[in-house]
């Protein structure tokens, strides 16, 4: 299902940077897991200011963001009430890596998405949500 796009990037293309090939993984990655609808800013293309929380909420300000997701390490950094007095809500993720049949007996986690899309193709989205906070029940909840 991904041979094409696959080959093409790791076989056919000379990267002289290693961040353009980052740049067309996360799009591949994207694009096969059906999250292209939501904008993309990289940090080269704005200037944020500040560090750690301060940093976010610079974000969040720049970009009009009304929630952010901070990984579960964020405790050690980020000042929640800062982000509650701007009116932007704060969760902290606690990811739930879900398992799902792979080509050999047992589960090997935490391998790479591409692992999931070879074994699951396009159910790998909801997956990989799965019994996980989704972004409509943290804009609403």
């Amino acid at each position: 299902l991904y041979a094409e796009e696959l080959s093409k990037m790791y076989q056919q293309t000379v990267w002289t940077h290693l961040v353009d090939l980052c740049w067309a993984q996360f799009q591949f990655f994207r694009k096969a897991l059906g999250i292209t609808e939501q904008r993309v800013v990289r940090m080269s293309e704005t200037v944020f200011e500040g560090k750690k929380d301060e940093l976010v909420l610079d974000h969040c300000r720049r970009l009009g963001g009304g929630a952010v997701v901070f990984g579960a390490l964020g405790r050690d950094y980020v000042r929640p009430e800062k982000f509650q007095a701007e009116g932007i809500r704060g969760y902290f993720q606690q990811y739930h890596h879900p398992q799902y049949s792979q080509r050999f007996p047992g589960f090997t986690s935490h391998l790479s998405v591409l692992d999931l899309l070879f074994n699951h193709g396009p159910a790998s989205r909801s997956i990989l949500l799965s019994n996980n906070m989704t972004q409509e029940e943290l804009l609403c909840g």
